[in-house]
């Protein structure tokens, strides 16, 4: 907050009383030391009073939002206004050492710029007046999401302040689409790519009602962009409304895609008579297959008797 205004120490503070007037017009010991004494008594009661340079500086605005790959910008109020060329101007992050931007006395000093803000952050004018200094961050990625503080010092004094930077990647309405028969119903997957923070993905029905998931895979993150997929089984033979809805609660943001199904795309015979089937023709091939062992079984036994009996008449001759 902005102080008072320097005080003023009227001139009559010092002129001689008059019991002493027509002597000399220099103040005497004890007019002096109550003066000193007054000074440094008010200088401890309001210490910005008696320093010249001092400032103030706040966040002009404490939380800015921004889309990944936009442009935000992050704003210091110094009060009162100040020549930038006089003073060290820091951004960082975290610890002091952490710089993303670093002005000295108006010059660029990119030596301590952390290599992730390189190119892309850059400093207002903060010369014009008002005695706003803004950052400006280009190409928002997840990873930029946090506090800033704006450091300002001058040969005797400094300020910072904090400001809150939230970065949302809202990432293409969902591609839903019928994936076949499965179970005796309709397959459904639904996915979609470039989200953060993490996204929540639910099916609903066409009354708002939660569908439980068949099966849903977990996120998978790429350069801090969250991708989500999920499937689902319907088993209604009816026309039917189902949509795929995607969340950031915390930022508000919400996609979602919808799909109509007719009777025509549920498959027209029960899965468990499908299933039944596929038994009785497992069961009727293992009985084939007994029947064509015993047959050749047999077969290579009759033979064996043949060809004996053929052997012994031979003997008997």
């Amino acid at each position: 907050s902005v102080g008072p205004d320097p005080l003023v120490l009227s001139p009559l503070l010092f002129l001689p009383s008059p019991a002493l007037a027509g002597k000399s017009q220099q103040p005497g010991p004890r007019v002096c030391a109550s003066a000193s004494g007054l000074l440094f008594l008010l200088s401890l009661l309001f210490p910005w009073s008696s320093v010249s340079g001092q400032f103030s500086a706040r966040a002009q605005v404490p939380s800015v939002a921004g889309l990944v790959g936009d442009v935000a910008k992050l704003s210091c109020l110094l009060t009162p206004p100040q020549s930038l060329a006089n003073l060290e101007v820091r951004w960082f992050r975290g610890s002091y050492e952490f710089v993303v931007l670093l002005k000295e006395k108006g010059v660029d000093q990119p030596g301590p710029q952390l290599p992730q803000y390189r190119g892309r952050s850059h400093l207002l004018s903060g010369d014009n007046g008002d005695g706003v200094v803004t950052l400006q961050l280009k190409d928002l990625r997840p990873g930029d999401e946090g506090n800033y503080t704006c450091f300002f010092r001058s040969r005797d004094f400094y300020e910072q302040a904090v400001v809150e930077l939230n970065v949302t990647g809202l990432g293409p309405a969902p591609l839903l689409q019928v994936a076949g028969h499965k179970a005796g119903g309709v397959l459904l997957v639904c996915s979609s790519e470039g989200w953060y923070p993490k996204p929540n993905l639910q099916w609903r029905e066409q009354g708002g009602r939660v569908l439980p998931a068949q099966k849903e895979l977990k996120p998978q993150e790429n350069q801090g962009l969250f991708r989500v997929q999920s499937s689902l089984i319907l088993m209604e033979e009816a026309n039917y409304t189902v949509a795929c809805h995607i969340s950031i609660a915390q930022r508000n943001l919400s996609a979602e895609s919808r799909i109509y199904l007719t009777g025509l795309f549920f498959p027209k015979f029960s899965y468990c008579l499908m299933s039944l089937a596929v038994l009785l023709a497992i069961f009727l091939s293992l009985i084939l297959l007994v029947a064509f062992l015993f047959w050749k079984h047999w077969k290579s036994r009759g033979e064996g008797v043949s060809g004996g009996g053929q052997e012994l008449g031979g003997g008997w001759v």
